[in-house]
């Protein structure tokens, strides 16, 4: 009984408690500790618990399940018929530009206006196929009716992609 008191208290107390976090692991460089660290300054009581995800499918099976109580994602586009939008509470954060990025010492970092045509034959580093990021690269030469390039490395890890991009072009 006094255990079951406690457990009321500590629901009565929105300062306290647990926040089970399903992140990505793109965002795990970028905005993710910025997020857990304005929370916890403003909620010092509650616990965060993050545990990096697969990039979700839109039926999101930690958050059906209670694994966890929210998930940062990258989603590319929500239809509105899917599952997901009827179902679950989803709030867009940001809405960035994709780009595509080279080395400062790369020949096409000087170029005001390069064309995707005359990128097909460059190294790329690429998200893998499963990825909204991967989706968006493929839809943007499709629509100009090419190929997409051959990547020279595929991994989730945009943090490598980034690390390996500036370096690219040092030893040119």
């Amino acid at each position: 009984m006094k255990q079951g008191i406690r457990d009321i208290e500590f629901l009565n107390d929105p300062t306290a408690g647990e926040l089970t976090i399903g992140y990505v692991q793109s965002n795990a460089t970028t905005v993710f500790p910025q997020i857990v660290e304005r929370f916890s300054a403003d909620y010092p009581g509650v616990v965060v618990r993050a545990d990096i995800v697969p990039n979700p499918s839109f039926t999101f099976p930690g958050l059906r399940d209670r694994t966890y109580d929210l998930i940062l994602a990258r989603i590319s586009k929500l239809q509105p018929d899917d599952s997901a939008m009827n179902e679950l509470n989803i709030e867009v954060l940001f809405d960035d530009p994709w780009i595509i990025v080279a080395s400062m010492r790369s020949p096409w970092a000087r170029r005001r206006k390069v064309d995707l045509a005359e990128l097909l034959e460059e190294p790329w580093l690429m998200p893998p196929p499963d990825t909204p990021s991967y989706e968006i690269v493929a839809e943007a030469f499709k629509a100009r009716d090419l190929r997409m390039p051959t990547a020279t490395l595929v991994t989730y890890s945009i943090d490598l992609r980034a690390k390996l991009s500036a370096a690219a072009g040092s030893s040119q």
